[in-house]
């Protein structure tokens, strides 16, 4: 009796196990099909050759407004990565179906910021490399 309470309990646990794992690679499925722009790093000489050729791209700075205050790349507007409604703030401040440009600091915010925007539907989403650190290393 022991042994057949034990065996439903083992059987119960690897069920449910089973379970929860096939949940959760089912959201990554559905996320990954919802998922469906691109996302490119791009060098500051790029950059800066398509800004003089075309200074009205979508370009954003994803850092907080005291860093943007600070300084950033004339054109840049700014949403902050870190507001909660960055993703809403995005939609309502860009057209996803055009390019869009992004930095922040280093380019590791930048790099999440271009995943979020990913999954909202932005088709075209370009990082800036090394962030504005190194635009700002290529200006000296």
């Amino acid at each position: 009796m022991k042994r057949v309470l034990l065996f439903m309990i083992v059987g119960v646990g690897f069920i449910t196990a089973n379970c929860q794992q096939a949940g959760s690679t089912n959201e990554e499925t559905s996320n990954e099909k919802e998922a469906t722009g691109k996302i490119e790093l791009i060098e500051v000489a790029e950059l800066k050759e398509l800004l003089s050729t075309n200074p009205d791209i979508q370009l954003v700075d994803v850092r907080t407004p005291k860093e943007y205050g600070d300084g950033t790349i004339e054109t840049a507007g700014n949403v902050n990565f870190f507001d909660s409604d960055f993703g809403r703030q995005m939609l309502e401040a860009t057209d996803k179906e055009q390019p869009i440009y992004i930095f922040c600091r280093t380019g590791r915010r930048s790099a999440n910021a271009a995943k979020k925007l990913k999954t909202l539907g932005f088709k075209d989403i370009y990082d800036l490399k090394g962030g504005y650190l190194a635009w700002s290393a290529a200006e000296n």
